[in-house]
């Protein structure tokens, strides 16, 4: 987050005080209002500035789904300063986080132009629009980033990746793990929450019971005497139990301990590697420990095929 008092923010404060009242004047139940600059030329550096209402930790700022920047809001209110390369009308998403959770998203425009054009300011949410609930609309526009082979979307319509996403990331964050990772997990041996584990245990992981008393397990195959596996009364507690059990072993209810992982994880961002090798790493590392009984080129090729689908990386603290 950049002061508020700097000195490239002066200008906007001031124009926004001249022209910005009758904004606010209108009726707006919106959380977050984001106040830029939406016709500019080419190579310029833009203020945004945002003032909240509700308890919002931060925005990410996304540019057809890759995150160019972040603010971390102080006192109800933030700003940042953005440079556009490239001409066009683009379309900026800002993600909403609220107690370290993904709550909601909105979108609005910025237009680059050769020559010098006439500024408008604008404020967005509008007076009168929506917001886009607990999940981000995926743009479909020629993103800037130049990594321009990966597919662009974020999330699909997909139902379950939508559920799942903002309840793995709340841990995540709190616990230094990677999001894309554990996602694409989940989608992978759950088959997008259609398997019978799923569909009938809320078991999204394929986790085996090995207790005595299988009074809350499933038997999965019936022809198949002690195949149980573990039972949940939702996708939550499912998530729940295994990034504090089987990840995180913080009872030892677990009977295999991956906190080595874990910390190879943590140290790997530490030390400068890309969230997205560190992410496979954390793969790797996870079958060589016996997670699954897949080799681990292949695992991890199957890992990496969804988590580069929905470019899941941008999940990733």
């Amino acid at each position: 987050m950049i002061p508020l008092y700097n000195t490239w923010l002066v200008p906007l404060l001031i124009f926004f005080c001249l022209i910005g009242s009758h904004l606010y004047a209108k009726k707006d139940e919106s959380s977050v209002h984001v106040i830029y600059v939406t016709i500019l030329p080419n190579q310029t550096t833009i203020p945004f500035f945002f003032e909240t209402k509700e308890n919002i930790d931060k925005i990410n700022i996304l540019l057809n789904n890759y995150k160019i920047g972040q603010v971390v809001i102080n006192n109800k209110m933030a700003a940042v300063q953005l440079r556009f390369n490239t001409e066009g009308t683009k379309t900026l998403q800002f993600m909403i986080y609220s107690t370290n959770r993904f709550i909601y998203s909105f979108s609005g425009t910025i237009t680059i132009s050769k020559k010098q054009t006439a500024s408008s300011l604008l404020m967005y949410p509008p007076a009168n629009g929506s917001r886009e609930e607990e999940t981000p609309v995926a743009s479909k526009e020629e993103p800037d980033n130049p990594n321009k082979n990966k597919k662009e979307s974020l999330i699909t319509n997909n139902s379950f990746v939508n559920d799942v996403i903002p309840i793995v990331a709340s841990y995540s964050e709190q616990y230094k793990l990677p999001t894309s990772a554990i996602v694409a997990m989940a989608i992978l041996e759950s088959g997008y929450g259609t398997s019978e584990l799923a569909l009938k245990a809320n078991n999204f992981f394929g986790l085996k019971d090995w207790c005595t008393n299988h009074s809350d397990s499933y038997l999965y195959d019936k022809q198949e005497e002690g195949n149980w596996y573990k039972k949940f009364s939702s996708k939550e507690s499912c998530i729940e139990f295994f990034i504090k059990e089987v990840l995180l072993h913080q009872t030892g209810k677990w009977k295999k301990n991956y906190t080595s992982v874990i910390k190879t994880y943590q140290q790997d961002l530490d030390n400068g590697i890309s969230k997205e090798r560190a992410a496979i790493h954390f793969i790797e590392q996870l079958i060589e420990n016996g997670y699954s009984t897949l080799s681990i080129e292949e695992y991890s090729r199957r890992i990496l095929k969804i988590i580069n689908q929905y470019n899941l990386y941008l999940l990733d603290y």
